[in-house]
């Protein structure tokens, strides 16, 4: 029964993926391709929904199918995600490096975008990915890494374990990003796998705090842009 279910599930997300001028990960185009809104079901479909669940449904609308991850506290309401829902096979890795690179090899082997999830609240989880982003900046490989942060208050206060995870991952990105706000999460996550496949393909780092992905979704059709200068304040909402 739960087989049939879920083919049934499969087919009828396949037939709705391709209806007109509706293209998976990518939403509502025009007949001459122009994107008119990069979410399917507008920011209004993710209202009071947590932040973790928002992240998880941005990866499926960008058609992952796998990530390979090292857990930990702050990626918590993401690996829940994960856990509670197979349509995204997740690999469990024994460090945050070797995640990187098996990210990095599934996407040279699939053309698919490769995506890791670890924690950054402990500042050499961060640090141990440093030679998969450099690896896959300098090698033109498409490759987002989400690290879980602590909360925005506490980044500033030098806690226990914290690094600078931007700052450190800014000169070996194509774009280094902290998430400030729940509300913006939909329009990151698209860029992020928007950017790392635009041009030269490369890595792209999204910070992730905690207060973030265990907020609920509230936005009212705000639309969010970025121009990509890696800083926590490169954002501009758009009415």
């Amino acid at each position: 029964m739960v087989n049939s279910l879920s083919t049934i599930s499969r087919i009828a997300s396949s037939m709705i993926s391709k209806s007109k001028n509706i293209l998976p990960g990518s939403g509502i185009r025009s007949s001459d391709g122009t994107l008119l809104y990069p979410m399917k079901n507008g920011p209004r479909g993710y209202n009071n929904i947590l932040g973790g669940n928002v992240v998880y449904n941005k990866l499926i609308e960008n058609e992952v199918k796998e990530v390979f991850l090292y857990t930990g506290g702050s990626v918590t309401p993401l690996i829940e995600e994960l856990y509670s829902d197979e349509r995204i096979k997740y690999n469990m890795n024994s460090h945050e490096l070797s995640a990187g690179y098996a990210a990095i090899a599934y996407a040279k082997s699939t053309g698919r975008v490769g995506v890791s999830i670890i924690t950054a609240d402990s500042g050499h989880g961060l640090i141990n990915s440093i030679t998969a982003l450099t690896n896959a900046t300098n090698n033109n490989i498409p490759f987002v890494l989400f690290s879980g942060n602590v909360a925005l208050s506490t980044i500033i206060t030098n806690a226990f374990r914290k690094c600078s995870a931007t700052e450190i991952t800014q000169p070996i990105t194509k774009w280094s990003y902290c998430v400030k706000s729940v509300d913006e999460l939909p329009d990151v996550v698209d860029e992020a796998f928007r950017f790392a496949q635009d041009g030269n393909p490369g890595a792209i780092h999204i910070d992730l705090p905690k207060c973030v992905t265990t907020d609920r979704f509230k936005n009212n059709g705000r639309r969010f842009r970025f121009d990509h200068k890696y800083t926590i304040d490169d954002v501009t909402a758009v009415d």
